[in-house]
């Protein structure tokens, strides 16, 4: 196990600095927009309310939309941990670290990749649970009616 520290990348915390600023004012952006549109997006609903329950399909993908960011992110989490596994170094070779980073080769550095991979698939999964579950719900209020 040959362990070394790996340095700072200015670019790669400039860039990650600057990803996380701008999900911060996107995410802003839509809890307020959502705030603001509530009570129009409410009564929609209501007036809407058979056209979603015979198209459950639009449930599903407006559900998928909400989660998107989450796959996504595990998704990313997820070729990272198999590179790991793969270099059989963490981080991989070409990842360019936001602070001073102890870099694990081996053993180590596979069971951190098999560690990232297992909670990345974890992710996705409860994930992608939520539009099935909503859209399970409409189906059944549509079998009710």
């Amino acid at each position: 196990m040959n362990n070394k520290i790996q340095s700072t990348d200015r670019q790669a915390k400039r860039k990650a600095i600057k990803f996380a600023v701008i999900s911060a004012l996107i995410g802003v952006a839509l809890i307020l927009g959502f705030n603001h549109f509530q009570y129009d997006l409410q009564r929609w609903l209501e007036n809407n309310l058979d056209y979603i329950i015979e198209n459950t399909w639009l449930v599903f993908l407006a559900t998928l939309l909400f989660v998107a960011p989450v796959i996504a992110a595990a998704l990313y989490l997820l070729v990272l941990g198999s590179r790991t596994v793969a270099k059989q170094q963490f981080p991989p070779p070409g990842y360019g670290a936001a602070t001073n980073i102890e870099t694990s080769t081996g053993k180590v550095a596979v069971r951190r990749g098999r560690i990232i991979q297992a909670l990345s698939f974890i992710i996705i999964i409860a994930a992608l649970t939520i539009p099935f579950i909503f859209t399970a719900i409409f189906l059944n209020l549509k079998n009710s009616i």
